[in-house]
């Protein structure tokens, strides 16, 4: 007579308990972004603090005392706002919407006729030249819509030093993006493509939205097992009108 649990039943317990107690497998990511005054708004920069794993992304930014928590598996995000404890649930489409801005520095833009995705075929430049900016050794990318070169273009280029330090994962900067997508991810799978191919994660990050530069640079990041606590949102917080 078989007695006691069956190996794969035992072994998939153990992942799970292994889970709720030391976390999943992840980063944790620390940056300053500094954003030029736009729309009446001054010159900002702030530290954003970012946990990601394949499945979960909680982002905080302190200066604005607000915290994004996106969870793909149940396809939602929700935003806390730490001044007035509330806790707000977005729509994803308003959501994907706003993260597909910020995919527009990378030149992805979509047909407004037929809502179809619109990617170049070649991105992401590298130039060759390396550096080591803070403890990081990097490479330097060049993002410039259809072309490398700046003087054939009249905007300015997203220019990003690319680290692979301390990085496991081939490319922890597409999870980042694919997260913020959520569902809506699939349809941009040939941007996802070439971000993975770059691999690595930006050390610094710098362009000009009409004239004014906006930088972006790591801090810190780290491979970490994340419990599911940084995911939860928090107790007795209110809830406030969906967005």
């Amino acid at each position: 007579m078989r007695t006691g649990l069956p190996i794969r039943t035992f072994g998939l317990l153990f992942c799970l308990l292994r889970t709720l107690v030391f976390g999943e497998h992840g980063y944790y990511i620390e940056e300053e972004v500094t954003t030029p005054p736009l729309f009446g708004l001054p010159k900002q920069t702030h530290v954003t603090k970012t946990w990601l794993t394949n499945t979960q992304l909680r982002r905080d930014e302190g200066d604005k005392h607000q915290t994004l928590l996106i969870d793909t598996r149940k396809n939602e995000a929700w935003m806390i706002r730490h001044r007035d404890s509330t806790v707000i649930k977005l729509d994803m489409a308003t959501f994907q919407g706003l993260a597909l801005m910020s995919m527009m520095m990378f030149g992805v833009t979509y047909d407004t006729l037929t809502g179809e995705p619109v990617i170049p075929d070649s991105i992401f430049y590298q130039t060759g030249r390396t550096g080591r900016i803070g403890i990081w050794n990097c490479r330097e990318v060049v993002v410039h819509r259809r072309h490398p070169d700046p003087a054939r273009q009249g905007s300015y280029p997203v220019v990003m030093w690319m680290t692979t330090d301390a990085i496991s994962e081939r490319s922890i900067y597409a999870s980042l993006l694919k997260s913020m997508m959520g569902p809506l991810a699939h349809q941009y799978r040939a941007f996802f493509e070439q971000l993975e191919r770059l691999g690595g994660y930006p050390a610094e990050l710098h362009t000009k939205a009409m004239g004014m530069e906006i930088t972006q640079k790591l801090k810190m990041i780290e491979a970490r097992n994340i419990p599911p606590s940084v995911f939860t949102k928090p107790a007795g917080y209110k809830t406030g009108k969906d967005l």
